[in-house]
């Protein structure tokens, strides 16, 4: 019996991974070896692993962009790879399942979703659920039958976005939640 080999790519793989690990709490090791050793080089390290208020890059503010875009890499290949093995409509299904798992764990994240205190739910509010949306558009358009479809499905939304945040369609407050 031949063992199918997977196909993998080696280097998403490793950038899912050291993108997990600053997800996971790499930064606490950051800030512990400043702590114990401080020297210039580790306090610059420290200094990366905060957020930006509003103006400044730091590391940390990458992460959740970086898994965004690694998740894209992947669908590509495991969309084809899916949809000639099971077909459009398993496709659809595993999609929506992944989807919601996502959005729920998002919403068991920010811990609220147990208590059963719907006053204290928030319905957006994570990475977890800004994946979650970003991957259902983004298979969404993946799975349309044409290349034209696509383009004018994302230049559509570009323009819908564009038009959100510089517009005031929505009362003030609401833009942050499409902001993430």
């Amino acid at each position: 019996m031949q063992v199918k080999k997977s196909e993998h790519l080696i280097s998403i793989d490793a950038l899912r991974g050291f993108d997990m690990l600053w997800i996971a709490g790499g930064a606490t090791v950051i800030f512990k070896l400043n702590d114990a050793i401080n020297l210039p080089i580790t306090q610059a390290l420290a200094n990366q692993m905060h957020h930006a208020q509003w103006e400044g890059f730091t590391f940390m503010d990458i992460i959740m962009p970086l898994f965004l875009f690694i998740t894209g890499c992947s669908m590509v290949f495991s969309f084809r790879k899916r949809l000639a093995q099971q077909g459009k409509r398993k496709m659809y299904m595993h999609v929506l399942k992944r989807f919601a798992i996502l959005w729920v764990l998002g919403m068991i994240y920010q811990g609220n979703l147990l208590s059963l205190e719907w006053s204290k739910i928030h319905f957006f509010s994570n990475t977890l659920q800004a994946i979650a949306i970003g991957y259902l558009g983004t298979s969404i358009i993946m799975l349309l039958p044409k290349i034209k479809w696509q383009i004018a499905v994302t230049v559509t939304l570009l323009f819908l976005y564009w038009s959100l945040m510089n517009f005031d369609f929505i009362p003030r407050g609401i833009n942050s939640y499409l902001i993430c």
